[in-house]
């Protein structure tokens, strides 16, 4: 359940810091992380697995440092002359870029053994380590970052105009624009503190909700994302309990379980086929070698995992396939 929270907190996060920015900088490719926000979460992230730090200490460092590396960039951005939105951009892509060598740095000198694969994994996004003290550290900011901008709905509609047309509407549009850009800030480095660089998928969730690229093709209706949303979650509560019920029920252990993964991670430079016999096998051996039940306990056993890993799997592949088609044929 923490996990699918987070899923459905995050995506509704980034959509909306993505609609910000997007009004901000007049740009429908405007991302969430486009001042370099991810790149700052990946550096504190870095830096708090190099010093060792705990799971709530990296999720911490990892949103300072990404309020930090906007807040460097909206200061860069105001010493430049000219447009101030060009300069704003500029400055993200040229203080993106030096916090991301900052990272590069620390995966140089990490622990190869440890360390660096830490980084590594948190770097590619993922929701698995959900929990709900993450959820009660994260959401806070994001609440407070999305009210703000509800509460300025009306007068983001003013962002396209001119310094001069806003100042004439009674709003200094430059006030507007900072804390636009911080309120969308706070909400995109509290999502990517949790869950690691996902900042791109604010820019996916309004490109299938909106009209295409510049405007072509027919908008995504908000029933079919709800639709799509209710699957996810019910394949997502059917894979968390399956697998479970049937290990429990032909007498396997938590041992049988880890073998299929295993075997299954292994089996992947097969065929499928070896795939499917990889995550069996685990399953038995595993089973066989930890729990010292006897062949035809540990055989048994080793069924029920395997039926319900494969379950599982097997149904959470089919909807992501199933969704990625959508999307691609939605865009192409």
């Amino acid at each position: 359940m923490p996990r699918i929270l987070l899923a459905c907190l995050v995506g509704s996060s980034l959509a909306s810091a993505g609609a910000a920015y997007q009004g901000v900088f007049q740009n429908p490719m405007a991302a969430p992380d486009i001042l370099g926000a991810s790149s700052g979460a990946a550096f504190g992230a870095a830096l708090a697995i190099l010093l060792r730090l705990s799971g709530t200490w990296i999720m911490v460092l990892a949103f300072l440092g990404s309020i930090i590396t906007v807040l460097l960039v909206m200061f860069v951005a105001s010493r430049a002359k000219g447009n101030r939105v060009l300069g704003l951009i500029l400055a993200g892509i040229m203080i993106s870029s030096l916090i991301s060598s900052g990272t590069s740095l620390i995966k140089l000198v990490a622990d190869p053994e440890d360390q660096l694969p830490a980084i590594t994994y948190w770097l590619m996004g993922d929701l698995s380590g959900a929990a709900y003290e993450t959820l009660a550290l994260g959401a806070p900011p994001i609440l407070i970052g999305i009210a703000a901008l509800f509460l300025l709905r009306w007068r983001l509609n003013l962002l396209p105009l001119s310094d001069d047309e806003a100042r004439a509407s009674g709003v200094n549009i430059g006030i507007l624009r900072g804390v636009t850009v911080v309120c969308a800030t706070v909400i995109t480095a509290s999502c990517v503190s949790m869950c690691g660089q996902v900042g791109w998928v604010g820019l996916l969730i309004l490109y299938i909700w909106g009209s295409g690229v510049n405007g072509a093709g027919a908008p995504m209706s908000l029933g079919t994302l709800v639709a799509w949303g209710v699957v996810v979650v019910i394949v997502s509560v059917v894979d968390y309990f399956v697998p479970m019920y049937l290990t429990r029920a032909t007498g396997g252990s938590k041992y049988a379980e880890r073998g299929a993964l295993v075997g299954l991670v292994a089996g992947i430079i097969l065929t499928p086929i070896g795939m499917i016999l990889g995550s069996f096998l685990g399953a038995f051996f595993f089973e066989l070698y930890y729990t010292r039940k006897g062949s035809s306990q540990a055989l048994k056993a080793a069924i029920g995992s395997f039926l319900g890993f494969i379950t599982g799997t097997g149904l959470k592949t089919i909807v992501a396939v199933l969704i990625l088609w959508k999307i691609f044929v939605y865009a192409f």
